[in-house]
């Protein structure tokens, strides 16, 4: 009879000891699959990031080549033109940017900003900011 026992005891405790040698294995294995899978979306992630960001910064830098944006102060058709190619620059690029702002040596600013009417983004409204100010930083130009 304690032979039966000491029998039954030994199946169960290897029965025991299988089932946490396949969880633990199974867990592994899905643990493996996570961190394989993390890695690959934050390396998609970064690519994306890095691929937008060298387009914006080409694309800030040819909208800066674009115009002498100095002049449109003095130009109203330069001052449209202006306006509808930041618009164009500010939809491209509107969840990246927040406002855009200019200022010329003359206390001058020009602002253009998004004024949105519903939290679903399709009211959107432009707002052009175009005035003298009082007081400013001294600019430096650019090299």
């Amino acid at each position: 009879m304690i032979k039966n026992y000491f029998i039954a005891a030994i199946s169960l405790f290897l029965i025991l000891l299988l089932n946490v040698i396949v969880i633990y294995s199974i867990n592994q294995r899905f643990v493996n699959f996570l961190n394989t899978t993390l890695n690959n979306h934050s390396q998609l992630g970064g690519d994306y990031m890095e691929s937008t960001l060298l387009q914006f910064d080409s694309d800030v830098n040819a909208e800066l080549s674009k115009y002498d944006y100095s002049k449109i102060f003095d130009n109203p058709e330069q001052f449209r033109i202006a306006t509808q190619s930041l618009r164009l620059f500010y939809t491209k690029y509107r969840n990246l940017v927040s406002s855009i702002s200019l200022y010329d040596n003359k206390n001058n600013f020009y602002g253009l900003y998004l004024e949105s009417d519903d939290k679903f983004g399709k009211g959107d409204r432009f707002l052009v900011d175009s005035f003298p100010r009082k007081v400013q930083k001294k600019l430096h130009p650019r090299t």
